[in-house]
């Protein structure tokens, strides 16, 4: 759930990763780029203009990674301008399960099936 806006987005097996309005329930967008299954979402606290995405099972190199994306709302909250990949972080041998910002969106956390929770650090997305 998109904390500035009143977007939902749910991350599939599909590979892609779809965009609703939480006050209706309507399809908005869907965003391709991912390789394997996407697995979860989060997006930053305190900017709304990220969005970390997780990937498994996709190609050798791209697995179990997290992705960055910039998410842009329009001119009113419920418009989407863009949903751009940014970053892909790699590092975990297993399944990434969850994903979350700190308040200052300056880290990201993300907690793999092997056994590990990682610390990535951010550029500041002001």
């Amino acid at each position: 759930f998109h904390t500035k806006t009143e977007w939902l987005v749910s991350a599939s097996a599909d590979k892609t990763l779809r965009i609703w309005r939480e006050s209706d329930g309507n399809f908005l967008r869907e965003v391709k780029g991912h390789k394997g299954a996407a697995t979860c979402v989060a997006f930053d606290p305190a900017y709304g203009t990220l969005m970390a995405t997780a990937e498994a099972d996709g190609l050798k190199g791209r697995t179990n990674a997290a992705w960055l994306w910039s998410f842009q709302a329009g001119t009113r909250r419920t418009q989407i301008k863009e949903v751009l990949h940014i970053n892909t972080l790699r590092g975990h041998e297993s399944k990434i399960r969850q994903l979350v910002f700190d308040r200052e969106a300056t880290l990201l956390a993300t907690a793999s099936d092997d056994g590990t929770v990682r610390m990535w650090r951010l550029q500041d997305p002001a």
